[in-house]
């Protein structure tokens, strides 16, 4: 059965999956490729734009980055509020601001 890997996997896998056991991380496992998706999300959530974020993962191509975004929930309830705040403020200005009626009917 394949592993994904191309041999063995190193130290490096097995040590970081123990270390994420003893964290209590039970939702799945923590692999070195999991921290590589978490480091981007991290970079992405200090403001580093998606080029040098795709730099540093070492993409070939930018649009490599795609796979490696993953929406934190607390960033969708902050997008949320931010969406309700814009649509009432929006609702509010326009029934405050009088209708210039036509001209003809």
């Amino acid at each position: 059965m394949s592993n994904g890997w191309p041999g063995p996997r190193p130290p490096e896998y097995y040590i970081t999956q123990s270390i994420g056991r003893e964290a209590g991380i039970k939702r799945f496992p923590v692999t070195p490729h999991v921290l590589r998706h978490t480091r981007n999300v991290i970079r992405r959530q200090s403001g580093i734009d998606s080029l040098t974020r795709s730099a540093l993962l070492t993409h070939t191509s930018p649009s490599s980055i795609v796979s490696y975004e993953h929406l934190d929930p607390a960033e969708l309830v902050n997008a949320r509020a931010i969406q309700r705040r814009v649509l009432a403020a929006s609702l509010t200005n326009a029934a405050q601001t009088p209708k210039p009626l036509p001209e003809k009917l």
